[in-house]
């Protein structure tokens, strides 16, 4: 009993099987030359929708962008007027101030060197006895005339005074002058050496053209260039402006390897 039940259990799932094969073997189509048509799927990339809206999306991003960079040049366009507008009313500001200062030509305008300084002092009147007030200028014609006469300057003749300002500058130059004719003192030894520096000369100068008390108020140290100074003045003093007072000279004798 169970082998024919089995039996005709496969039986009927064949019958079964052979049935769908039948009927699905009639819906396949055939081509001319016999063979089995296939069905052909196209896919459009290009022209899909997912594809569509991501070019949207890229377009609306650039014009966002685009738009962002109009205001941000649009903005600073109206800074840049701004401060224009600003820096031609500062300008319009100071021309207007300076419109109302007075013109003064330089024929007109005074240059002081240095300021005037005066100082009040009392002297008293061998006949009366009474104290008199006089005013003495305490002022310099160069800060180099102050650096080498300091407050002694003060005591001069109005007349000694005049010289100097007027000659000093010039007997410094002949001097200097004279030293480079007579050549730097010691020749290559000296330079190898580095023997250089400033000396301060110091003596009287006559109305008859001679000099006294000759010194040196600075050395430098080397006794070539010191002696060599002393030679100089000598030498030079022939050359200088005569004053009509006995007046003090001071100033500068400066050596210089490179002056060479």
């Amino acid at each position: 009993m169970r082998i024919l039940i089995a039996f005709t259990i496969t039986l009927l799932v064949y019958i079964l099987l052979i049935y769908f094969y039948l009927n699905n073997f009639r819906e396949i189509k055939l081509n001319k030359n016999g063979f089995i048509e296939k069905s052909i799927i196209k896919i459009d990339i290009l022209n899909s929708p997912q594809k569509k809206n991501i070019v949207k999306d890229k377009i609306v991003k650039k014009e966002l962008k685009r738009e962002k960079v109009k205001k941000i040049v649009e903005k600073n366009i109206k800074k840049s007027h701004i401060s224009k507008k600003k820096f031609v009313k500062k300008k319009i500001k100071k021309r207007k101030l300076l419109s109302n200062k007075k013109f003064i030509p330089e024929s007109e305008m005074l240059y002081i060197p240095n300021p005037i300084i005066k100082q009040k002092i009392e002297i008293k009147n061998s006949v009366s006895g009474d104290n008199i007030e006089l005013e003495v200028d305490k002022s310099y014609p160069s800060s180099e005339v102050k650096k080498l006469y300091g407050e002694e300057f003060h005591s001069y003749t109005p007349i000694q005074k005049r010289f100097i300002k007027q000659n000093l500058d010039e007997i410094q130059k002949i001097t200097q002058e004279t030293l480079w004719r007579r050549g730097y003192p010691g020749g290559i030894t000296s330079a190898r050496t580095g023997q250089e520096g400033t000396n301060i000369v110091s003596f009287f100068l006559h109305p008859n053209g001679n000099i006294s008390n000759l010194k040196l108020k600075h050395k430098i140290g080397y006794r070539l260039l010191d002696n060599n100074t002393i030679e100089t003045i000598k030498t030079a003093y022939k050359d200088y402006p005569y004053p009509k007072e006995k007046t003090r000279m001071i100033f500068f004798v400066k050596y210089s390897i490179f002056g060479y």
